[in-house]
């Protein structure tokens, strides 16, 4: 039974007292994950007004020359919108069907366009009544035909009196969708404003974020700037603005630079609606609709998330819709790979999956978050394959931990695959009850969460990766007690050979742990490249910090050291650097934790750091009340970046002034003041030079260590001046609401952002 649009108001309110499900459409909604403040993807379909031949239940014959158009990249995508022109269009029931296989939301479509609109909307939006009929016919629709929501598209004026009503109108629907469906969607798209003109504004603003609050997204016009984007963001979420591409390229780049428009939304974390993807079709049509498909996908792939598996079991051909004798029906496209590639993974014409190319292993389906018990495949080939299907990737870590009980040779295979897919440990012991690991697989990491005293659990985690892993988060606690874990090694090699990258963490190490600490230091580690400290201050634990340090100073030289110090309190953060041994830091991050914000005199920071010989690389400030006196540099060694984050800044003056003086001492070192000619004067035997011709050279060497001069003011000059191009551009992305004037330094600042200088 095919499916038709709704062509006029009066039809849909007949639909109002309707309230049956049609058996024949409904398809459970699997492999679906709610996303909570995430981006999303949106696909428009817009393909040659809709409700084509090849949708239909007969669907259509296809020739080499003819294709129909297909769609296979369900996984890269969350919400499918069928569109076409007609008042109320209904998603095709294989378009629904193939969308919740995939975990994908299937919308439909309500629109009015131009006078008929306008005439169409006076009937709808002339009382509550008339809207609570509109509403009632909406949700009986999609509760018949088992979709998930509308996109909403009014682009036609509205009466300014009867705006109030479409506010009502999409908070009724939006209301009503989730009673009877929980992950129902509406969303508006940017065209009428709040004064009922039809105008476009391609960005979230004052004049249509009502229509945006009052359901669960926005669509946003193609003919969007940055800056435009950048607006959005202070009026909603980001992950509810959908940021409108047109692969036609009407209005943003588009056609098979898509991934241009996409990288702008995903550098905001903006979701996306991608308009017209038929567009494939439209201008090729006489070439494989598959492969073009995947191509142009495979181009987005940077920017989209593979979504995972949630449910089993399930079973599938690969199917693509046209079977053996060229007849193409939506309906028989079942579930596709998860990653699909134009070269080498691609559905095949009838049913399969065609694995070509010189690869020897396919990726085809992940299954991180679901244990899977039992796979059967039937496979071909034209010449004689040894097939194997790596099914250890398909258990948990503690499911293979187990398995490696069965016999030696079951011991090895699962510590060679440990081996390979763990290269990274974090080891979190506060708070844990009892022992547990988390394996990330795309990451190479394994995530340890147990009590203080798990000595033989993580025995086990450590005799099967010790030797895998390069890179290891702990705590102070735990190295200090590295000697009650057994490790089977020999006395010369150290507990961990091959860590390269150590985040460690000290919570006010005590005198004990300390002690434990520098008597195990020495078989730790080989040679680390970069270190991470962080260290929650306390002024019991000063000098034992300080300890800590100089041992891994002294032990790894040539070691990359970034210092994180969490204090309540400024003097916390000045005594501990104050007890600190000179330090070549990479970075120091200096973290406020006390909600109030204290004070931290950045002059004084710089004495402390100056008077201990502790340089930094990258300084940077989170959460403190800056101030200083205007008259000291921000560091007394170069800097490559000095960052502020919801940071408070007491006088904009003087820090700029102390800006100013740091790039000039940093310029002084890189352009040093040309040294003063000496000029020697030749004694001439014949005559001496006259007085005309004396005060001519004195004149040119007046002018040559004048001209040097000016090009050191110009080079500090330069510098000042990036520095405040640095600073403006940060605050032109992060603080949306600032206003700044460099001419006075004024900044008036409305809320509190973050800054980087």
């Amino acid at each position: 039974m095919d499916i038709s649009p709704i062509s006029g108001i009066q039809e849909l309110w007949e639909w109002k007292n309707r309230n049956e499900v049609e058996p024949r459409f409904f398809e459970k909604l699997r492999n679906y994950k709610k996303k909570v403040d995430e981006a999303e993807i949106l696909v428009c379909h817009d393909m040659q007004g809709g409700y084509l031949e090849e949708e239909s239940c007969c669907g259509k014959t296809c020739s080499p020359t003819s294709f129909a158009y297909t769609f296979l990249n369900w996984w890269q995508i969350d919400i499918f919108n069928y569109f076409s022109h007609n008042f109320v269009t209904i998603p095709p029931a294989s378009y629904t069907k193939i969308a919740h296989q995939h975990g994908v939301l299937s919308l439909g479509t309500f629109i009015t366009e131009w006078i008929p609109g306008g005439k169409t909307c006076e009937r709808i939006f002339e009382n509550r009544k008339s809207v609570e009929d509109t509403v009632d016919g909406l949700v009986a629709v999609v509760k018949y035909y088992s979709f998930d929501g509308y996109l909403i598209n009014i682009e036609n004026e509205i009466d300014p009196k009867k705006i109030d009503l479409v506010y009502y109108f999409l908070e009724d629907l939006t209301r009503k969708m989730k009673k009877i469906n929980e992950n129902s969607r509406i969303i508006w798209y940017d065209s009428v404003t709040f004064d009922g003109k039809l105008r476009w504004q391609n960005a979230l603003n004052s004049k249509n974020h009502k229509f945006y609050d009052s359901c669960d997204g926005i669509y946003l016009n193609y003919n969007w700037t940055d800056q435009h984007l950048l607006d959005s963001a202070d009026f909603g979420k980001l992950s509810k603005i959908f940021v409108g591409i047109d692969v036609w390229a009407r209005g943003c780049v588009g056609k098979w630079d898509c991934w241009k428009s996409f990288a702008t939304a995903k550098l905001l974390r903006m979701s996306v609606a991608i308009f017209g993807t038929g567009w494939i079709h439209e201008t090729n049509p006489g070439k494989d609709q598959v492969v073009l498909g995947i191509k142009f996908w495979k181009t987005l792939e940077p920017y989209v998330k593979t979504r995972k598996f949630q449910e089993i079991p399930f079973e599938t051909n690969f199917g693509s819709g046209i079977d053996a004798q060229n007849q193409f029906k939506l309906s028989n496209i079942s579930i596709q790979p998860q990653f699909l590639d134009n070269f080498s993974c691609f559905p095949k014409n009838c049913e399969g999956l065609l694995l070509t190319g010189s690869n020897t292993i396919f990726k085809i389906f992940a299954f991180d978050e679901i244990e899977v018990k039992n796979i059967k495949l039937t496979m071909r080939s034209d010449k004689d394959r040894c097939i194997h299907v790596e099914i250890e990737n398909f258990y948990n870590y503690s499911t293979m931990c187990k398995m490696e009980r069965v016999c030696k040779r079951w011991q090895n295979i699962i510590n060679w695959q440990f081996r390979r897919d763990i290269h990274e440990i974090s080891i979190e012991r506060l708070g844990s009850s009892y022992p547990s690991a988390h394996q990330c697989i795309p990451f190479r990491r394994l995530a340890i969460t147990c009590p203080p005293d798990s000595h033989d659990f993580l025995s086990g985690v450590f005799r099967r990766s010790r030797l895998s892993i390069t890179r290891l988060t702990t705590d102070i606690q735990f190295l200090s007690s590295i000697d009650q874990v057994y490790v089977s090694k020999d006395a010369n090699r150290k507990y961990f050979s091959n860590v390269e990258e150590l985040w460690l963490l000290m919570i006010h190490p005590n005198d004990e742990v300390t002690k434990a600490f520098m008597n195990v230091e020495a078989q730790l580690f080989s040679n680390l490249q970069q270190l991470t400290l962080q260290v929650h201050v306390n002024n019991r634990s000063y000098q034992n910090v300080s300890e800590i340090v100089k041992s891994f100073i002294l032990r790894y030289p040539n070691t990359q050291i970034n210092l994180e110090l969490h204090a309540d309190r400024a003097n916390e953060i000045l005594n501990q650097i104050s007890v600190l041994p000179p330090l070549p830091l990479f970075k120091i991050k200096l973290i406020c934790t006390d909600f109030d914000q204290p004070q931290l005199r950045l002059d004084q920071l710089y004495a402390v750091m100056r008077e201990q010989n502790v340089q930094a690389k990258n300084i940077t400030m989170r959460d403190w009340s800056l101030s200083t006196d205007g008259l000291t540099a921000l560091a007394y060694n170069p800097l490559d970046t000095f960052r502020i984050s919801s940071c408070a800044i007491e006088t904009v003056d003087n820090l700029v002034t102390s800006l100013q003086r740091t790039a000039s001492q940093q310029s002084n070192e890189l352009n040093p003041k040309p040294k003063k000619r000496k000029i020697v004067k030749k004694k001439k035997v014949e005559e001496k030079l006259g007085d005309e011709e004396e005060m001519k050279k004195r004149e040119k060497e007046k002018n040559c260590e004048k001209s040097g001069e000016e090009e050191e003011t110009n080079f500090i000059y330069q510098k000042i001046r990036d520095c405040w191009t640095m600073h403006i551009a940060w605050i032109d992305v992060f603080a949306a609401k600032s206003a700044y004037r460099i001419g006075t330094s004024t900044w008036n600042h409305n809320s509190r952002h973050g800054c980087g200088l």
